[in-house]
């Protein structure tokens, strides 16, 4: 039997297809799914709880790592502390020099792919064994922009390019970047507006939720700036084609 289907029997819950990151709704049961190239941005100010969110997220995409179906990538600039302990399962990235290595080898991958695609007359990639999907986690985005000297300043700037380049032209690839960061706004996260899926843990304000989720997601109802400090790992996604806001939390574990 697959990593998956162990997995699965001790779940007895529907799981999204092979490829697919998620996290179960700890209020409901039910899944907030990233499809293949689905790229999410996650904000949530200190304490919001995006780690364990992102721990989440990596964790139900071990069977799929273990089965060959995921290939996944972190890249950590707080000094490793948060992704390092998934090295068994992803390869990391805790420092400019690293993460640039990484963005390279994975825009390399997303090139070779974009060819093959071409050459086939494909749309997209299929998710498989043979083309698993690339996932890339980002914690903290915003450490790739204000360097305070040169050199750092002219990483970042690399490290930056090859980031848009992957949003950009990774979707059909088979690509998925998740990147969390504390601060949504703009200045502090130069290639926010190439993320189409937000996710908003707590916030400071509605004018940060606006700026994060949008007006149209404030308006159906998505209201992180009112999560109190007190319940990490709550937060909202905004179901845009029902226009509805899905407020979930995210199931603690000790020791993730």
């Amino acid at each position: 039997m697959s990593a998956r289907g162990r997995y699965a029997s001790r779940d007895y819950r529907w799981l999204p297809p092979a490829g697919c990151l998620w996290v179960r709704n700890a209020f409901d049961g039910s899944l907030i799914v990233l499809h293949p190239g689905e790229h999410t941005l996650v904000a949530g100010r200190t304490g919001a709880g995006k780690s364990i969110l992102l721990r989440q997220l990596i964790r139900n995409a071990i069977p799929d790592i273990a089965d060959g179906c995921v290939r996944a990538f972190g890249v950590d600039l707080k000094d490793g502390v948060e992704l390092d302990r998934w090295s068994p399962w992803m390869q990391i990235a805790d420092n400019l020099d690293a993460t640039i290595a990484v963005l390279e080898q994975v825009d390399r991958e997303r090139g070779e792919r974009n060819t093959l695609l071409r050459e086939q007359g494909s749309d997209k990639v299929e998710v498989s064994r043979d083309l698993p999907l690339i996932a890339l986690i980002v914690d903290e985005l915003a450490e790739l922009a204000g360097g305070v000297d040169k050199n750092t300043r002219s990483q970042q700037e690399r490290a930056r390019f090859l980031l848009d380049r992957i949003l950009r032209l990774g979707r059909a690839a088979g690509i998925t970047v998740v990147a969390a960061s504390q601060d949504p706004r703009k200045e502090r996260l130069p290639v926010r507006d190439a993320f189409p899926n937000r996710i908003a843990l707590a916030l400071n304000s509605r004018e940060e939720a606006t700026m994060l989720m949008g007006e149209d997601a404030v308006r159906d109802g998505c209201a992180p700036h009112a999560i109190p400090s007190s319940t990490p790992g709550v937060g909202y996604w905004h179901d845009r084609a029902r226009h509805r806001a899905v407020r979930f939390r995210c199931p603690y574990q000790p020791g993730l």
